[in-house]
């Protein structure tokens, strides 16, 4: 039984409540279909009314769009492709990135509900994905989490070995495992999220 992925990519936390909604009515519709042609198109929840659910939409980069997000990692320090400029996240925000099958790093700052990791390969396999802090172009912090990807500590190895070999000394840096789930909330502090991903919902019960 395979699931099904929202073609407009709108937020899986909104998409969520009407899958709920969908898991009691029973209707024996697949619930995309539900949702927008059949017996769930006129549905509109309370805590998530369906203009919210229509507007936030996660955007997916198309291949010239992807280049503005992209980084190297020269002499240990993270530098716009395009630019050279070095990376600064800003404080109390969260920046995302990924690393594609490539090796290629791309990094942004996330909107919730609008730009996530799934944004920046289309949500396409990746290599790496997670969040992280630099100043500068010096990575200070690393937080291997993802709803969408769900990196293993594996993946998070693999990619600590490429900042590794192009100068990045991980001494300095401060590294959070998957297992940990952390995320940096809008005061700039860690905190958990248990958030679903951007857009697929994996429950088995949505069907293609």
């Amino acid at each position: 039984m395979s699931c099904e992925i929202d073609p407009r990519h709108r937020y899986g936390k909104n998409l969520h409540l009407y899958f709920d909604e969908w898991s009691k009515a029973n209707s024996g519709q697949p619930f995309f279909y539900w949702l927008d042609l059949g017996d769930g198109k006129e549905v509109d929840l309370k805590d998530c009314p369906r203009s919210k659910l229509c507007q936030q939409c996660v955007k997916y980069l198309g291949p010239q769009e992807r280049e503005h997000y992209e980084y190297l990692v020269v002499g240990g320090k993270l530098l716009h492709k395009l630019t050279g400029k070095p990376l600064d996240t800003n404080q109390g925000s969260t920046w995302t990135f990924v690393m594609s099958v490539s090796k290629r790093f791309y990094t942004g700052e996330k909107k919730k509900g609008l730009f996530h990791h799934s944004s920046f390969l289309d949500g396409g396999v990746t290599i790496a994905a997670g969040m992280l802090i630099a100043e500068d172009g010096v990575l200070k912090s690393i937080t291997s989490y993802s709803g969408h990807y769900k990196p293993t500590d594996d993946r998070l190895d693999i990619f600590l070995s490429f900042l590794k070999e192009n100068g990045v000394n991980l001494d300095k840096v401060e590294i959070h495992k998957a297992n940990e789930d952390y995320e940096r909330n809008g005061n700039g502090k860690l905190a958990g999220d248990v958030s679903l991903s951007e857009v697929s919902t994996s429950d088995s019960r949505i069907k293609s």
